[in-house]
């Protein structure tokens, strides 16, 4: 017998979506094996705020939920700006990806270029997973071309 909540899943339209800050590359991980079929990518211009950048991620997210999506696959690529603005505007954007996540086995990956700070978001990504009791969620931090660390393991839903 199929739950309401998995029966739900099975409809659940995902989407994959990858933002990129200012200064950060494509994550090299990345390819198309690894994205939704639907899949937005938003990319800060030079020129923008991050408090522009932020509102329309968040904007973006806010418009897959109306339409009835949800995000199977979140990464945020950061770029080298350290500023507390900078460092606002992150939290704010993971914490969007994390509340507009899948049902089933959805995950956020954190990427740090080669020349971006990794302590910022390390302490991110278990500020985040402190919030995920419970949930079939995942959170990664990648740092550079190879280095990958898994913060918190997935967690199974609560019965």
């Amino acid at each position: 017998m199929i739950t309401k909540q998995r029966a739900a899943a099975s409809l659940e339209r995902t989407v994959s979506l990858v933002v990129i800050e200012a200064g950060a590359t494509w994550p090299a991980f990345l390819t198309s094996e690894h994205l939704a079929a639907d899949c937005d990518v938003l990319v800060q211009q030079p020129d923008e705020s991050f408090v522009t950048f932020k509102r329309r991620v968040v904007s973006r997210i806010r418009k897959l939920a109306s339409e009835g999506k949800s995000v199977s696959l979140g990464v945020l690529s950061t770029g080298p700006n350290v500023s507390e603005q900078a460092l606002e505007g992150r939290h704010l954007i993971a914490r969007a990806l994390v509340l507009a996540r899948a049902t089933n086995r959805a995950e956020l990956v954190l990427v740090a270029g080669e020349a971006s700070p990794r302590d910022n978001l390390f302490a991110l990504a278990e500020t985040l997973c402190a919030g995920l009791v419970g949930a079939d969620f995942g959170v990664r931090v990648r740092a550079g071309q190879s280095y990958s660390r898994r913060v918190a393991a997935d967690r199974s839903r609560a019965a």
